[in-house]
């Protein structure tokens, strides 16, 4: 559903995309990209309604290349949705359902290059009775994280740069719905961790990373600023786009 929409107030807004609560259909019955781009749109929206970084009357077009435009007297802003995810993950994740073990989570942790796994193979994964899967050991599940953020980044950045649109723009925006199989504590990611990630603001066209999972990341690329919070319990019911 493409559309184009003004409004005048933060009520408006909210009314609006909160009609966007769903429960997602799962990847196996029915879920189109649009399912997801709507919904992680809407969840932006009504996270930054109490300190937008739009002015009102605002004018929001969801069509393509990019996937949302935000216009209003602070600017033009392109925004793009993608969604960062082990397939591997998402495949046992969906497995899990009919199984009478348990998965370990590091059992499909980041690698430079991820292989995929056979069908076989994932559902010993997770059929476990015991514990096998390997350690987390320091702090490598936050610099996993760090290094998939990048690859994501720099995967979009391919594709964006070839938008005819994107220089109009005062700012460009990166949505990363992050489906990961890390169980990182974002309190532990360190400036040393976050410094090549910074360092895209020279290559890259977005000015600004969100992350969405059950917590909502904002990654300041030129201010070099990372922040964090938890979301709130009514906006995690948005979240079950694993499956």
């Amino acid at each position: 559903m493409k559309y184009e929409a003004n409004f005048e107030s933060s009520v408006k807004m909210k009314d609006f995309y909160e009609c966007f609560v769903w429960k997602m259909p799962q990847r196996n019955n029915g879920r189109s990209t649009i399912h997801v781009e709507t919904i992680l749109f809407a969840m932006v929206i009504l996270h930054y309604l109490k300190n937008p970084f739009w002015a009102y009357p605002v004018t929001v077009k969801y069509h393509d290349r990019p996937d949302f435009v935000i216009k209003s007297h602070k600017g033009h802003i392109g925004i793009e949705i993608t969604e960062q995810w082990s397939k591997n993950f998402g495949h046992a994740m969906s497995m899990l359902e009919t199984s009478n073990g348990f998965m370990e989570p590091s059992d499909f942790a980041y690698a430079k290059v991820e292989k995929k796994i056979k069908g076989k193979q994932i559902n010993k994964l997770v059929s476990k009775q015991n514990l096998t899967g390997p350690p987390s050991m320091g702090y490598q599940e936050e610099r996993n994280w760090v290094n998939r953020t990048i690859r994501t980044i720099e995967r979009k950045n391919k594709k964006y740069i070839k938008y005819p649109k994107r220089n109009t723009f005062d700012s460009n925006i990166l949505v990363i719905f992050d489906v990961r199989p890390e169980c990182l504590a974002f309190e532990d990611v360190t400036l040393e961790m976050l410094t090549p990630l910074y360092s895209l603001a020279e290559t890259t066209n977005f000015t600004k990373i969100l992350c969405l999972d059950n917590h909502f990341v904002t990654i300041d690329l030129k201010k070099k600023q990372f922040e964090w919070e938890k979301l709130e319990p009514h906006m995690l019911q948005h979240t079950d786009l694993i499956k």
